[in-house]
């Protein structure tokens, strides 16, 4: 468009000139023709780039809305229909997979909004989202990408799984996020929850969690702070050798005949407790589960 405005004022130029010589315009009036002439093509070209960033605009902005409905058409809960998402997926030029993992990214007061083009044409982004999420087809091959852009930020990759079930994978990263900011998954970074899938199953449900483990220490309750905490050391021990009082011991770095003497109180205040397999799993998960908790873990502290 530029180079056709500058070749037809330079022809209008030649026009006139020519028209002018030879009705015998003075050189004055050449003079004032010119600067119109040139201000005229100047103007045209003005307005053809405003119109060009203008519809360019548009038609980004279009495009980033039809990418931020395919992400709502795929978390869409019933599902929608496989096809009405395969051809949203055409107008918005991206390859649908067979399998989707979300991200959900923690947007905290004061920091800058997500931008969804920072991630390229294979991540899908909805961030007007009070917790902004992405949906990646191979989350593996975009984790490096994902840390370098979200520098600062927490997120959590939720799993793998086929498209109809999108919104259990952001339900379990909105999970994760959550024990980040409550120290018990990494408190920054991205967090990828298939290494961390016993822990998230362990907090699942925050009540079932309080019964459990308000059940597996009801038997400590009359212990003093130190008492609690020394058996529960033992016992975590214990568990995790598989009963060998030599490795909780090593582990422990006490003498075995310490060792003896506090089983020897844990199993008097268990009763058959640990005879019980489906016991012993009860006070394992009840045990990593306040671990984890750390000064967060509510009044149920060994």
């Amino acid at each position: 468009m530029q180079t056709a405005v500058r070749i037809g004022t330079r022809v209008a130029w030649r026009h006139l000139w020519r028209a002018g010589a030879a009705a015998g315009v003075p050189s004055s009036t050449f003079n004032t023709l010119a600067d119109a002439l040139f201000h005229y093509s100047d103007e045209l070209s003005a307005a053809a780039i405003a119109g060009h960033s203008e519809a360019q605009a548009r038609a980004d902005g279009t495009a980033e809305r039809i990418r931020q409905r395919l992400v709502r058409m795929i978390l869409a809960d019933p599902p929608i229909s496989p096809q009405a998402i395969a051809d949203l997926a055409a107008d918005a030029g991206w390859t649908m997979p067979d399998s989707v993992a979300l991200v959900a990214v923690d947007q905290r007061p004061g920091q800058r909004p997500l931008q969804a083009s920072a991630f390229g044409p294979d991540v899908l982004a909805d961030a007007d989202r009070a917790e902004p999420c992405l949906v990646l087809g191979q989350p593996e091959r975009h984790f490096s990408e994902l840390r370098r852009t979200l520098r600062g930020r927490l997120a959590a990759v939720g799993p793998l799984v086929p498209i109809p079930q999108a919104v259990k994978s952001l339900e379990c990263a909105h999970k994760a996020l959550e024990l980040g900011r409550k120290g018990v998954l990494p408190s920054s970074g991205v967090i990828d929850c298939s290494e961390h899938l016993p822990t998230l199953a362990i907090h699942a449900d925050e009540f079932i969690l309080k019964q459990l483990t308000e059940r597996a220490f009801r038997p400590f309750a009359d212990l003093t702070t130190r008492q609690r905490s020394r058996l529960s050391e033992t016992l975590r021990a214990w568990l995790d050798a598989g009963g060998g009082i030599s490795d909780v011991a090593a582990r422990l770095d006490v003498h075995p005949q310490t060792v003896r003497y506090r089983m020897n109180q844990i199993t008097n205040l268990l009763g058959g407790t640990l005879d019980n397999p489906d016991e012993r799993f009860l006070l394992d998960i009840a045990l990593r589960a306040v671990h984890v908790r750390g000064s967060d873990g509510s009044d149920i502290r060994l």
